[in-house]
């Protein structure tokens, strides 16, 4: 049986966790409370890029970045943020890319962006016979893009209208002829954000709602339609020094979902699972984290983390329902001091399978 190349199994590499978690799926809301710079100057720094994938091997790249205030008379907004990426890993895979998260007009607009290529080297497993599954190889070419532009309409809710590309050639190991496909997506947007910082809220929740759709009369394959839903909480701890973090996540084909629209297990929610073998038509999971701001002057801070997650319509029944645990840490490092924005790497443990993950800012 043929099985074509996810889209998705792009996220997985460093360039897509970063666009990420830059806030393509998370956005900010925040009072001019003292909790973030509101001065005209910008901040640059270049930070390093270090990761660990059992697939595509160590992983390595620059990622340039710029913080500033898109208008000198607005002290609402939060910092907007700019930058660059360059990314290469012992498994011959790269990405090069750029990105953006905008705040104007007091914050009542946003507009995030992201745009690339990359040459991907990773594996998906098949089961011809339920028990007797293998792992094979394949090699993609991706041209990507993805905008969004939000509007608040209400006390802390939002609105908001996006675009995803995604343009790939796929070579597989195992003799298929290659495999071209062309993703058109439109994104219709929900977001309640009552978090009271732009990039480490420490009170406050965050909900968003994101519908996708992909229709035939955008030259897509399939007539395919995601709905994806998340819901954050976050609570201060020990003097308002620490954060506990909780999140609810969940992912679901509602029509005609082909291999390059399933959600696999892994990433940002239930690290610790990295070689992209549990996939299917909807995932669910529950995660916490506890975020220890020890006294030290180098910026360094520590993560715990655990969840766990289930999915259905795998291709592969035994899969479904079942219970998929996480667990882990990491270390934090705060790069832009004005927007608090951290980089830093996890170690996280699933079932028969590991990680080690490069953040840029939290995972959630």
């Amino acid at each position: 049986m043929r099985q074509k190349m996810s889209s998705k199994f792009i996220i997985i590499l460093g360039f897509m966790l970063m666009v990420t978690n830059m806030g393509l799926t998370q956005d900010v809301n925040i009072p001019n409370d003292g909790l973030v710079d509101t001065k005209n100057s910008g901040e640059f720094k270049i930070a390093p890029y270090l990761n660990y994938n059992r697939t595509i091997g160590f992983g390595f790249g620059l990622i340039p970045m710029y913080s500033f205030n898109t208008s000198k008379t607005d002290h609402i907004s939060p910092k907007s943020v700019i930058g660059l990426s360059g990314i290469y890993t012992t498994n011959k895979s790269y990405a090069v890319g750029l990105f953006g998260n905008m705040f104007f007009k007091e914050d009542k607009w946003r507009l995030q962006y992201g745009l690339g290529f990359a040459d991907y080297n990773f594996q998906t497993y098949y089961a011809p016979i339920v028990g007797e599954g293998f792992f094979y190889d394949y090699t993609t070419k991706i041209k990507f893009g993805t905008v969004n532009v939000k509007r608040e309409v209400g006390k802390n809710l939002y609105l908001g209208l996006g675009y995803a590309y995604e343009h790939l050639i796929t070579k597989f190991d195992i003799a298929e002829p290659n495999d071209t496909t062309v993703i058109n997506q439109l994104q219709f947007i929900g977001l309640h954000d009552s978090r009271d910082n732009v990039n480490y809220p420490k009170d406050g929740m965050l909900l968003m709602v994101k519908f996708n759709y992909m229709p035939t009369w955008m030259s897509n394959v399939d007539n395919t339609q995601i709905i994806i839903v998340n819901l954050n909480k976050y609570i201060a701890v020990h003097g308002n020094r620490d954060v506990v973090a909780l999140r609810f996540h969940t992912k679901s084909g509602l029509k005609n979902v082909n291999f390059q629209q399933q959600p696999v297990l892994g990433g940002v929610d239930l690290r610790g699972y990295s070689s992209g073998k549990y996939r299917g038509d909807g995932v669910l999971d529950l995660q916490g984290e506890y975020r220890w701001n020890f006294p030290n002057k180098l910026n360094l801070s520590v993560v715990g983390f655990a969840g766990i997650g289930t999915l259905y319509g795998s291709e592969n029944e035994t899969f479904d329902w079942k219970l998929y645990p996480s667990i882990g840490a990491g270390v934090r490092w705060t790069v832009l001091t004005s927007s608090h924005i951290n980089i830093g790497t996890d170690v996280g443990f699933g079932k028969d399978d590991w990680g080690i993950y490069f953040r840029f800012n939290e995972a959630f």
